[in-house]
This record gives structure tokens, C-alpha cells and sequence, in this order.
């Protein structure tokens, strides 16, 4: 069983955790529902330097046991896991989940990401580029930080709001550079996935050839709903989600935007303020 990557490639707050649970929903994708591996193999093929990514797998040492000698090893000594291994690693969570010819595996990855470097040993790489309006993940971001009470996304890097926003910029136009450099790729915009979320379904799937119907995609949208536990939402709903910068991004902020992500939100069809 040979499986294919799928790469869900975004900033935080855009909706990551929702289309990742709608991709496992899919019979044919292997992806953990509830706490995906939220890159660690890619990132460690990506930055075989990056300790973090180990530490993240250590955190989560009961998924793999087995697999130890497959990942782990290779992780320590910071050279790249196998495919072999990431292979094993995806095909025990298919086991689990009951999937018995699953054709795609799919995980999280950072703006940053080598993705021309992932597709090197994955030439079959099919990347879903993830776009949401710059200042609701802004507004989303700081609601998540002052929910949880940590300083977490740019606000861990960044001192003042104007700091926030100029490295938001940063990686998002990393962001689209990554998009620009992969053949097998499409965006998804996280208004459309709210708001059409069948529609946008329907499409991604036949984009990967795999069953579209309506049926699916409405299994899909069940089972992703049904294992949300509200710990990533900071909004009275998933629909209030879209746009909120309207009503709570103060004016100072939202002018650092324009000056800063005028062109941006130009050229994805954002609306100004």
C-alpha cells in the first residue's frame, strides 16, 4: 500500500485543524482525526536540523511504538526518516481507522515549509494551499492567545502589533511563493470552506480522483462537526469566524493592515475595509 502525501500548507488560524479532520473523514486519506501529526515527518524532512520536530514526536510517543527504530532513530541523529517508515507510520493509523485501501496520507505543514524539497522524495506530492483574509487571522490568533492565556503565533516573535502584523506578512508571502513552486496544487480559500463547505468538498476530492459524491462529502462534514470539542474555535460559531475583523479589529490595527497588506488583499479579491 503505497500511499500519497497530500500537504494542507497554511498559516495558523486559517482553518487547518477543520480541513485536516474533513480530509480523514475521506475513506481513501489517512490522516489522524483528533490530533494530527501536524507535520512532524515533513518537518523533519524539511529541517532535519530542527529538534523541535522530534520533541513534538516524543510528545506523542504512544501513536508510534513500534515504529521507533523507523522514526525516532533517525530523528536523534538528524537524518531524514524513511519512506518506508512514513509509509508504516500511515498505514497503522489506516489499520486503526479501519481503512482498508486508503490512497493518500495527509498532513499539516508551515508557510516556510521546503516544499520543493518534499517533493523530491515525493514526486506525487499534491499540495492544498489554505488562504484566509490576513486580519481575521490576525483577530483569531490574538482571541486564541487570550483564551488559552500564552503568546503563541506571531505574538510569540513579535512585541507590538505593527511587529504582528509585518510577520504575518512575512510568511504569508512565503506562503504564496511555496504555492507558486508546486505543480500539484490548488488553493482553498477558508471563507469558501465555511461558508460552501460541500462545494469546496466535492472539488478538492475529485482533485485528488477520489469518490466526490455528495454523500461523501456530506459523511465528511459530519464526522469533522462532530469531532470539533470547540478548543481551537474562538468564535460564537464557525460562520461568525468569517469577517470578524469587521466588528473587532480596532482601527489603529486595521491601518496597519492596509498599509501592510494592501496589495495582498488586492490580489486574493479581499475586500478593503
Amino acid at each position: 500500500m503505497e500511499l500519497k502525501p497530500v500537504l494542507v500548507h497554511a498559516l495558523g488560524r486559517s482553518g487547518t485543524t477543520f480541513l485536516m479532520r474533513l480530509l480523514a473523514s475521506h475513506p481513501s486519506i489517512v490522516a489522524h482525526e483528533r490530533y494530527p501529526l501536524e507535520f512532524p515527518p515533513f518537518r523533519s524532512l524539511a529541517f532535519p536540523s530542527d529538534t523541535e520536530a522530534l520533541h513534538i514526536l516524543e510528545a506523542k510517543r504512544w501513536r508510534f511504538d513500534s515504529d521507533e527504530e523507523l522514526l525516532y532513530r533517525p530523528l536523534a541523529e538528524q537524518r531524514y526518516p524513511t519512506e518506508t517508515g512514513i509509509q508504516r507510520i500511515y498505514a497503522k493509523i489506516a489499520e486503526e481507522q479501519g481503512k482498508s485501501s486508503p490512497r493518500y496520507f495527509a498532513e499539516k505543514c508551515l508557510p516556510d515549509a521546503d516544499i520543493p524539497g518534499a517533493m523530491k522524495r515525493f514526486p506525487d506530492l499534491h499540495v492544498i494551499t489554505l488562504l484566509r483574509d490576513p486580519r481575521d487571522i490576525f483577530v483569531s490568533a490574538r482571541a486564541f492567545n487570550e483564551k488559552r492565556g500564552v503568546k503563541a503565533f506571531a505574538e510569540k516573535f513579535a512585541e507590538t502589533d505593527e511587529d504582528v502584523v509585518l510577520y504575518n506578512r512575512q510568511r504569508y508571502v512565503a506562503l504564496l511563493r511555496n504555492y507558486a513552486g508546486s505543480p500539484n496544487r490548488t488553493i482553498v480559500k477558508y471563507e469558501d470552506l465555511i461558508t460552501e463547505s460541500g462545494e469546496v468538498l466535492r472539488r478538492l476530492f475529485g482533485w485528488l480522483d477520489i469518490d466526490a459524491s455528495a454523500e461523501t462529502s456530506r459523511h465528511a462534514l459530519t464526522r469533522a462537526r462532530q469531532l470539533e470539542d470547540g478548543r481551537h474555535i474562538t468564535s460564537q460559531s464557525m460562520a461568525a469566524s468569517v469577517g470578524r475583523w469587521r466588528t473587532e479589529m480596532p482601527e489603529p490595527v486595521l491601518e496597519l493592515h492596509r498599509r501592510h497588506f494592501g496589495d495582498i488583499l488586492t490580489d486574493l479579491g479581499y475586500p478593503s475595509a
